[in-house]
């Protein structure tokens, strides 16, 4: 969930019987679709200013279409029966739902009560913008929820028989950084702290 225009979901094509992606974004959907049936795109890379060239993208050949869907949803409210998969990620979404609780109540809804896997990544910017500061699982001194986010999701997923039920297994926990490129001359570095989990 928060698969944007589909690099995870497809990088999981390799790895589960059967992947879907997941963004609220039309645009980006159409794009991982379109992605998904021709393998192969063209489009214009900014330089600067007006400015721009043609790069091109090919998806590696273990990469694979017919294991993948893509569609549009609303991480608080998925498409899906209770139990129905086996893998779960969230991917830079957690501080831009106007729930978070209920983005991991739906995670935990979703996925197996055994033999399931979840990956959360997030850089926890979180913003009034994108929801009340008292449904923030992190970011404040008091309150819910105070201290850092991924400490109290942490906490949440350790619960045994706490709100997201059976208690998950942390197996890691570290950061990785990342860019978004807006043009040539300028990139946005961002450190997303991620928790992979089982039960």
């Amino acid at each position: 969930v928060g698969g944007a225009v589909g690099r995870f979901a497809f990088e999981m094509s390799t790895k589960c019987d059967f992947a879907i992606g997941i963004d609220n974004s039309v645009a980006f959907i159409e794009v991982a679709r379109q992605l998904m049936k021709e393998r192969r795109m063209t489009f214009p890379l900014k330089e600067e200013g007006f400015l721009s060239f043609d790069a091109t993208i090919t998806l590696p050949e273990d990469w694979k279409s017919e294991k993948i869907e893509f569609i549009v949803g609303d991480a608080l409210a998925l498409p899906f029966r209770r139990d129905a998969a086996s893998s779960f990620a969230s991917l830079n979404l957690i501080d831009k739902v106007p729930s978070p609780i209920g983005h991991l109540d739906e995670m935990n809804r979703v996925t197996k009560d055994n033999d399931a896997q979840f990956l959360l990544s997030d850089p926890f910017s979180w913003s009034e913008e994108a929801a009340d500061r008292k449904e923030w699982l992190g970011g404040k001194e008091a309150g819910n929820f105070p201290g850092k986010g991924l400490d109290n999701i942490v906490r949440l997923l350790e619960e045994k028989q706490g709100r997201l039920g059976s208690a998950w297994r942390v197996e890691e926990r570290d950061s990785v950084w990342w860019k978004i490129r807006t043009h040539a001359n300028h990139y946005e570095l961002i450190r997303s702290c991620f928790v992979k989990a089982s039960r």
